[in-house]
């Protein structure tokens, strides 16, 4: 149809309340008369209708509507809106406004609500000339100095940078964590944050980036990593949908707890009432920036009329822009025909720079404040700063101004920043993981102290006479790292940067020089650590094996003896024993041989007989029964043997060699050991050293590491059945604690540390928590026969002598009775 009728009928009920604008519309293109004096000016939204935030929206358009039609009805204009919903996809955003565009005519968009979306529809607005009105697409990647037709009705997240500094600032936190999402939001936002602290001397150790994507367990692992650095002051930047993931994780992870400092910026504080009642107590101690909104006449009267009891700001805004927007359309329109088609069918308006330009210039006093814009953008001059309460909710602590910096409102009557209102506000706060205020506030750093070394240093304090005022700083840098050598670490001493250092430093002369050390606290050494080597063979001959030569041909003479005895024994009785020479000869070591398995059908019939095959049979079952469990360990049991047995061969091979960076070890091993220094590798971990070890020197990896003595043993306690110490200990004086020369701390922590190590329960109880050191893990030493399986004739010794003998005695008896003694001596007679 050329025209069509359409009622349209504002209806708006809020609150068991409604208000009637207009009702009948006569339209014909996209600015038409309504009672033959109005036109309708036809703009778009894009929602995202299915989130908390888009539905205040709409509720806060709807009503913007209405107060304004009831406030102007002689106005000429009216504002139809077309919806529709981003599904908060930028594809699916920028989609709806090419429709918008394409076939409803629209001569302005509000919307969308995120970054990420309105880059997209901003290159549509600026191909179509039609203004794109974002009251929530804070993200400073975009601007409207770069998009001529985007119009930014909110604040730009840079313009909270300065507030953030300042609170950053007045607390005194020199470092701090960053926490964003992995959007447009986010992204574009932390660079000119963290140039920002940089000014003030205040580092960002460490960005966290938490994507749309990231699950449970990948933001608890990422949480985790951070619990583990020593900065406590973490500033979140976030939606309310992100922050709702993130807060009750780092509630169950202990962050939420004394100590810690987290600041969220507007995006999230802003929306604080939306999100659900865990979220909320689990962000408990919370400092949150958000605009400053004040409680005007105009304000009062829109609650009041419209019974709404909290407000939001991004409500707000958008209900501003509405007015901004109606007013601007009511300048603009005057005739119908406003649009003319572009290239491709996207109808470019004419009208659309008239109207960018009427809602530039546009000045009014909004429920949010004054509406000015300024470089096509929202300008915010004041901010509330917010602390979280389980139990209150959210409080108003203080604010903050370019002019005034933070100061605080008492009674009405703002205070200006200096060092009381400063210390009031801070009396004001509640830290997480406190439930009353005039607390000291959290240093913004500690120091996650654990560790055998750690443990020590607090029970030989403990023991001292006196107490011994301490604290503890990290020896890192900015990623966390140790931030040098040991050597560098001591020397701090000497330059005055520190009265001692706790920790794993090995005592060696040349350290001597500029530090005292405490007696040692440690067992000294070095290991020599290698992988372990499977010694199956694949030999045909491998049955050999479970007994060496030796012990073959003893058992060998062993079984013609046997033989040859029964024979003697029973030749002249047993008529089986009986034939030619050949015949009796295959009897004889058939039957030895049958004996031990009792498989032989011949009878035995001399009584001394017997007694030898008693014997033989036993001596037969010890070497039986020793074989097979000789056998079985070879074929069933890997043979863990070391690759390597000695540094000698390591240097003769040329290998590559680990070691822990930044420890003495290195000199170990140039020095006494005679490694090249081409052939040494740092490596930082244990987990390291494992993948090195695995690879080996051809790939890239070690085939040896060295290590001290409890790092040795934590390592092997870990990787047990793969790796194995072999050669001598390297001796060394092992860990104490340094202090200055000439301290007198020295002797009475040397005493301390005696009275702890001596207490024996309590050594075992450290050395079971930090160096289980498992029993199973083998030490194997080079001094041993690196080929020792296999049982030798050594090893039955006794057993083949005691059969000897015997068989001798039997032997000597029968003759004796047989008389073959007594002719042999009347012969020699």
């Amino acid at each position: 149809m050329a025209s069509q009728i359409r009622i349209v009928l504002f209806i708006f009920l809020l609150f068991g309340r409604s208000k009637y604008c207009f009702s009948a519309v006569h339209e014909n293109g996209s600015a038409n008369s309504v009672g033959g004096s109005k036109k309708v000016v036809r703009v778009g939204v894009i929602l995202d209708s299915d989130s908390g935030v888009g539905r205040m929206t709409r509720s806060y358009i709807s009503m913007a509507i209405s107060d304004f039609y009831a406030t102007y009805p002689y106005y000429q204009t009216r504002i139809s809106l077309s919806e529709k919903n981003s599904e908060k996809d930028a594809v699916v955003a920028a989609s709806a406004a090419l429709d918008l565009m394409k076939n409803d005519g629209v001569q302005a968009i509000i919307g969308p609500m995120w970054s990420t979306e309105a880059k997209f529809v901003i290159s549509l607005g600026n191909k179509a000339q039609i203004p794109i009105i974002s009251i929530s697409a804070s993200s400073p990647s975009f601007s409207p100095s770069q998009n001529p037709f985007f119009i930014r009705t909110c604040r730009d997240d840079k313009s909270q940078i300065k507030p953030l500094v300042s609170i950053v600032q007045q607390f005194g936190w020199r470092q701090v964590i960053v926490i964003y999402e992995d959007t447009e939001f986010g992204n574009g936002f932390i660079p000119y944050l963290t140039d920002s602290l940089q000014q003030i001397e205040t580092r960002v150790v460490y960005r966290s980036v938490i994507s749309a994507s990231s699950k449970r367990q990948s933001i608890w692992k990422e949480l985790e990593k951070i619990k583990a650095m020593e900065t406590r002051a973490i500033l979140v930047h976030m939606t309310a949908s992100f922050g709702s993931e993130l807060f009750p994780i780092a509630e169950e992870a202990g962050m939420m707890s004394k100590g810690y400092v987290w600041i969220i910026t507007d995006g999230l504080s802003t929306l604080l009432d939306p999100i659900e009642k865990n979220v909320s107590d689990s962000i408990h101690g919370v400092l949150g920036l958000r605009p400053y909104v004040p409680n005007t006449k105009h304000l009062e009267e829109f609650k009041t009329r419209f019974n709404v009891s909290e407000i939001n700001i991004y409500g707000l805004w958008a209900y501003d822009t509405i007015w901004a927007l109606a007013k601007s359309v009511e300048l603009v329109f005057s005739h119908l025909n406003s649009t003319k088609t572009g290239v491709g069918g996207l109808r470019v308006s004419e009208l659309g720079p008239q109207l960018l330009e009427k809602l530039l210039s546009t000045r009014f006093e909004g429920l949010s404040g004054e509406f000015r814009l300024i470089r096509g953008q929202l300008q915010v001059e004041k901010f509330e700063i917010i602390n979280v309460r389980r139990t209150k909710g959210e409080e108003v602590i203080g604010y903050w101004t370019e002019k005034k910096e933070i100061y605080i409102d008492s009674g009405g009557n703002g205070k200006v920043a200096n060092s009381s209102s400063i210390d009031e506000l801070k009396e004001r706060i509640i830290w997480p993981g406190y439930y009353h205020a005039k607390v000291p506030p959290p240093k913004g750093w500690a120091i996650p102290v654990s560790g055998f070394s750690y443990d020590v240093f607090v029970a030989a304090l403990q023991k001292l006479p006196f107490d011994v005022p301490h604290e503890f700083f990290a020896y890192v840098n900015n990623s966390g790292q140790m931030n040098g050598t040991y050597n560098d670490l001591l020397y701090q001493i000497k330059l005055g940067n520190y009265d001692a250092v706790v920790g794993d430093t090995t005592i060696i002369a040349n350290r001597t020089a500029y530090v005292d050390f405490t007696l040692p606290y440690s067992e000294s050494g070095v290991w020599m650590v290698v992988k372990v080597k499977d010694e199956k063979t694949k030999s045909i001959w491998i049955f050999l094996r479970p007994l060496k030569w030796t012990l073959w041909l003893t058992i060998a003479v062993a079984f013609l003896s046997t033989g040859f005895i029964v024979w003697i024994l029973e030749r002249r009785t047993n008529i089986d024993l009986r034939g030619p020479t050949h015949q009796q000869l295959s009897e004889v070591f058939l039957f030895s041989f049958l004996t031990p398995v009792f498989a032989h059908g011949e009878r035995v019939e001399n009584h001394w007989s017997r007694f030898v095959l008693t014997i033989w049979v036993f001596v037969a079952f010890i070497v039986i029964q020793s074989y097979t469990a000789s056998l079985a360990s070879i074929l069933t049991v890997q043979r863990m043997q070391p690759s390597f047995v000695n540094v000698n061969e390591l240097r003769m091979k040329d290998c590559y060699v680990g070691y822990t960076v930044n420890s003495y070890v290195r000199e170990l091993l140039t020095g006494q050991l005679n490694f090249k220094k081409s052939r040494l590798r740092p490596y930082a971990s244990h987990e390291e050293f494992h993948r090195a070890l695995s690879k080996g020197s051809k790939n890239g990896g070690v085939d040896a590491m060295f290590e001290e003595i409890p790092y040795a043993k934590l390592f092997l306690s870990k990787y047990c059945s793969r790796y194995t110490t072999v050669g001598t200990t390297y001796k060394s004086d092992g860990f104490g604690f340094a202090f200055p020369l000439g301290s007198p701390l020295v002797p009475y922590m040397s005493r301390a540390i005696l009275n702890v190590t001596e207490d024996h329960k309590k050594m075992e109880e450290l050395e079971l928590k930090y160096f289980s050191y498992q029993s199973k893990c083998q030490v194997y030493s080079s001094t041993s026969p690196a080929n020792s399986h296999g049982l030798s004739a050594v090893s039955f010794g006794g057993l083949f002598i005691m059969m000897g003998l015997t068989l001798l005695f039997f032997c000597l008896i029968f003759l004796v009775k047989s008389g073959c003694v007594r002719t042999c001596l009347r012969a020699m007679l």
